[in-house]
């Protein structure tokens, strides 16, 4: 097929038309067509009529403006709980399921009872240690804090809480009979 004089021309369809050849698509850039303006959406023609001040652009009898935009937020809203609702429910699914992959923990009344022992022992060698190693100590382990952080809640320089923790833990390495701290965590100072 030849492109004639009432063909589109060649710019706007990206072609290129050789004589006595077939036209090809060339590889520049694709523009796209203007659209005319018989092709518009009756949403645009509506919004120019409204913008023009046009009054008979939106009939009266159909429903004020107010109510239409209460009704469009309103499934808005509707489409969010909605949405919301099933998010929920596939979190809970998913949820259940790995409950139900989960293997059975099984309660081990010998387990509970050597962990409170251990932690017993742990507490009366703490309650023997000098004050400030235990406090030193305790803000560490079971406050979570960093020796620079207890160095500054107690007000003690870095050095000497470092040396107050490592004392500390030596005493209670020697009190809980070594083999038994080491096992436990307690062979080191908090870094």
């Amino acid at each position: 097929m030849k492109f004639g004089a009432t063909a589109a021309p060649a710019a706007v369809l990206n072609r290129t038309v050789c004589a006595d050849r077939t036209p090809h698509v060339t590889m520049g850039a694709v523009t796209r067509p203007a659209r005319p303006p018989e092709q518009s959406s009756p949403d645009a023609d509506l919004l120019r009529r409204i913008a023009a001040g046009d009054a008979a652009a939106v009939d009266a009898r159909r429903g004020s403006f107010s109510s239409w935009l209460m009704a469009m937020v309103h499934h808005k809203a509707v489409d969010a709980v909605r949405r919301e609702e099933s998010q929920r429910r596939r979190q809970s699914l998913a949820g259940d399921d790995l409950v139900l992959q989960a293997p059975l923990s099984t309660y081990d009344v010998e387990d509970e009872a050597e962990t409170r022992r251990v932690a017993q022992r742990v507490r009366t060698a703490l309650g023997d240690l000098p004050a400030s190693q235990r406090e030193a100590l305790t803000l560490a382990y079971y406050g979570g804090y960093t020796q620079r952080e207890v160095a500054a809640l107690t007000g003690a320089p870095l050095g000497t809480v470092k040396t107050r923790m490592l004392a500390g833990m030596r005493r209670l390495k020697e009190g809980l009979g070594g083999a038994a701290g080491q096992a436990h965590g307690l062979d080191g100072p908090a870094r």
